[in-house]
């Protein structure tokens, strides 16, 4: 009983089955489609929150010459440990590594990073603004604070703030 198509690259391997699937032989990130959904996971101690305004943290590394990376969304998780953040106007965005125009959202930090329980906030794609090729192609996704100063507090340093991205890679033909 077949259970879906493979394919590798435009050559049809034939129908997967059971009994024909070679687990000695794993598909290479070079087989897989990249303009398919994504995902990448970056976790940040106290000390990288804290510091997010003079260095903002890589969420999806560089894809290449030729392409840019697409942002489809994003959930950050307060991994709440012994004692809360503090902030002021510290708000976070998702950006294109060294650009002031964000891919994402603002990311509210009232009710997020100075909450004192496990907390989880969505960042969602901006509406459409025209960005340049050197802005955007082959430029890492960044999480970075784009407020007046550094977010504060957690004198425990214990606590863990988790970013999980979606996003999807395209050949730009530039």
């Amino acid at each position: 009983m077949a259970i879906h198509q493979l394919t590798r690259g435009k050559t049809k391997v034939g129908p997967l089955t059971a009994t024909s699937l070679d687990l000695a032989t794993p598909l290479a990130s070079a087989d897989l489609n990249e303009t398919l959904v994504q995902y990448a996971e970056v976790s940040l101690t106290s000390a990288q929150v804290k510091a997010l305004r003079a260095t903002p943290a890589t969420l999806v590394a560089a894809p290449g010459a030729g392409k840019v990376i697409e942002f489809l969304g994003a959930f950050l998780f307060l991994d709440y440990g012994s004692n809360g953040f503090t902030e002021t106007a510290d708000n976070l965005g998702i950006y294109y590594a060294g650009e002031t125009v964000g891919v994402s959202t603002v990311i509210e930090m009232t009710g997020f990073i100075d909450q004192t329980a496990d907390t989880l906030i969505e960042a969602y794609p901006t509406t459409a603004a025209a960005k340049t090729k050197t802005a955007t192609e082959n430029k890492a996704l960044t999480l970075k604070n784009a407020g007046d100063g550094e977010i504060a507090g957690n004198a425990a340093n214990d606590n863990v703030l988790r970013v999980k991205v979606a996003y999807r890679v395209h050949a730009t033909g530039w």
